[in-house]
């Protein structure tokens, strides 16, 4: 439900892909989350509601991938915040697969 005061935000994302050597893919990207609105911890009026938290957070981004000869495409992808105001410091780890059914 989103007229309990949650604020708005913007989402900004940036990346480079590179393909090398025929079959394999690599990108790196930026990951930004700007809130235009809401609460800071602590901050005037907190009382503990997290949704309405004024939340910024940065992460970068980086994928590896590879095309076997049949078209299936594997991925690995890692990212990690590296800035933020309001927001946890996160890892994630991914692997993909895609093909043709």
């Amino acid at each position: 439900n989103r007229n309990k005061n949650i604020p708005s935000e913007m989402l900004y994302y940036a990346s480079l892909y590179y393909s090398f050597m025929d079959n394999f893919t690599a990108t790196a990207g930026y990951r930004h989350q700007q809130s235009q609105s809401g609460l800071d911890i602590g901050g005037p009026g907190w009382a503990g509601q997290f949704p309405q938290l004024k939340e910024n957070s940065g992460a970068m981004e980086f994928s590896l991938g590879y095309t076997l000869s049949d078209g299936t495409y594997l991925g690995a992808f890692y990212a990690e915040t590296v800035d933020g105001r309001n927001t946890g410091e996160n890892e994630y780890f991914g692997f993909s697969v895609s093909t043709n059914l």
